[in-house]
């Protein structure tokens, strides 16, 4: 299997074993880094377009991946405006949405671009959409429906989750909660309050919509808007049955669509205790969870089982910090 690290791209062979068992293995694996072409050590985000290009936004640029090399667009003069590229999402018209991120704050978006993967011209958000409904310098989070590629774009002041399809932009809801929450968070931590964004899920239309650890959580579905208002509760995905995944603390929980039942989930049961474990989404709404223990290694699972990526040992050889992840056409993994 393939993995895209935030620090370099370690590409894997064929899984030869696919068990809840600490002996799965990978049969090969390959390392590429900047001097084997890419941008930056760091990469925030993934994606592979209708080509079967892939597409990787990083600390210092755009590239392009065709299984051979990388073509650059940086800044300036490479179709981009800014060179820290913190989030991708494709549309149903092949149009590349880039999330800027500012200096300061991490991976939070700070302006948002679109590419014409036909041509390689690119635009800010207004000039591609005129008619745009809210104010493009208040996005700050942008992600895609791997489901039917629309794109849901989450904006401030006031909070409200916006989608576009091809029928165009609507306003899915506002969360009027989270304003307040915003307001307590720059009182208490002044410029020290984030907003982890990219914790937000989306997929077939059902969304799960984060902010930080004391702001209500969102689930949004064919029924409506549920609000739960209990604090320290971390997304992690939303699977095929549509269960939503999270954390808590150090323990994992499955509750229901509602938001109503919540029953512990322990994944890799028993070799894996869950205080030692951090999880991860992937950046296109996927349907699968990483995993990774300091003791076990680095998995993977679709909700069904799991399959080990890395060994501990080769965690520690490599050293990563990971960003997102997500699964290209020829089900190889990107880290």
């Amino acid at each position: 299997k393939t993995l895209c690290i935030s620090w370099l791209l370690l590409c894997f062979g064929n899984l030869l074993h696919s068990q809840n068992l600490p002996g799965d293995f990978i049969n090969h694996h390959q390392i590429f880094s900047v001097e084997n072409g890419l941008s930056s050590r760091e990469v925030f985000c993934g994606l592979q377009d209708k080509k079967g290009f892939l597409w990787f936004g990083t600390r210092n640029g755009l590239d392009r991946f065709d299984g051979e090399s990388f073509k650059h667009f940086n800044k300036p003069g490479g179709g981009v405006t800014d060179n820290k590229i913190v989030q991708l999402a494709l549309d149903f018209q092949n149009r590349l949405f880039i999330l800027y991120g500012s200096s300061s704050s991490g991976r939070l978006g700070s302006k948002v671009g679109v590419m014409d993967l036909n041509n390689f011209e690119s635009v800010d958000l207004k000039a591609a959409f005129p008619a745009l409904p809210f104010k493009q310098e208040r996005v700050y989070w942008l992600d895609m429906d791997q489901g039917d590629h629309s794109i849901y774009f989450l904006v401030e002041k006031p909070f409200q989750l916006w989608r576009l399809s091809k029928k165009g932009f609507e306003m899915v809801c506002d969360m009027p909660e989270w304003d307040e929450n915003l307001k307590l968070g720059q009182e208490n931590a002044g410029n020290n309050f984030k907003f982890e964004a990219y914790r937000n899920q989306f997929f077939d239309g059902e969304s799960v919509l984060y902010l930080s650890g004391n702001a209500p959580l969102y689930i949004i579905n064919s029924k409506g808007k549920t609000q739960i208002n209990e604090g320290g509760l971390i997304p992690l995905g939303i699977s095929p049955n549509h269960k939503i995944y999270v954390k808590i603390k150090d323990d994992f929980y499955v509750i229901d669509q509602n938001g109503k039942e919540k029953s512990p989930y322990s994944f890799i049961n028993p070799f894996i205790s869950n205080y030692t474990t951090s999880a991860f989404r992937s950046n296109v709404g996927q349907h699968e969870m990483l995993f990774f223990n300091q003791q076990f290694g680095l998995f993977v699972s679709d909700y069904k089982s799991v399959t080990k990526l890395l060994e501990p040992i080769e965690i520690n050889e490599v050293g990563f910090k990971v960003n997102s992840f997500f699964k290209d056409q020829r089900s190889e993994y990107w880290i």
